[in-house]
């Protein structure tokens, strides 16, 4: 199984809360390292909270899946969301979705002011 850390070294590897953002989802109430959601894998009726996820350990649980729930960690999660898709297939998306977060959160580079030079020539007269 690969990581999903980009190449280069200043890119953050994908974690559960930047994913559901691509997805297209927004957290109903957030504290500290814990980020709940509604119902994400079936149909939104109500802002009822059943999928909460802790960014510090990047992990999911969701107990609408199941008669206990279901959770566990980034894969676990992309093969919940995907169920028709293969371990490359998935593993491809989640590469690809990390490429546009990457693009969307680099910061822009700072430009450097162009000084323009503002004086005008009042008299000339000789040296000495």
């Amino acid at each position: 199984m690969t990581s999903y850390k980009s190449n280069t070294s200043h890119d953050e590897p994908l974690t559960l809360v930047s994913l559901l953002k691509a997805l297209g989802h927004e957290p109903v109430s957030i504290s500290s390292n814990e980020f709940w959601y509604a119902s994400v894998f079936g149909n939104r009726t109500n802002n009822k909270i059943v999928l909460t996820v802790n960014n510090r350990l990047n992990t999911w649980f969701d107990s609408s899946l199941g008669l206990l729930g279901k959770g566990g960690d980034l894969m676990d999660f992309a093969r919940t969301y995907w169920p028709d898709l293969s371990t490359e297939q998935i593993e491809e998306k989640l590469r690809s979705i990390q490429r546009q977060s990457a693009k969307k959160d680099r910061p822009l580079r700072k430009r450097k002011a162009t000084k323009i030079p503002h004086y005008q020539i009042d008299r000339v007269g000789s040296l000495g």
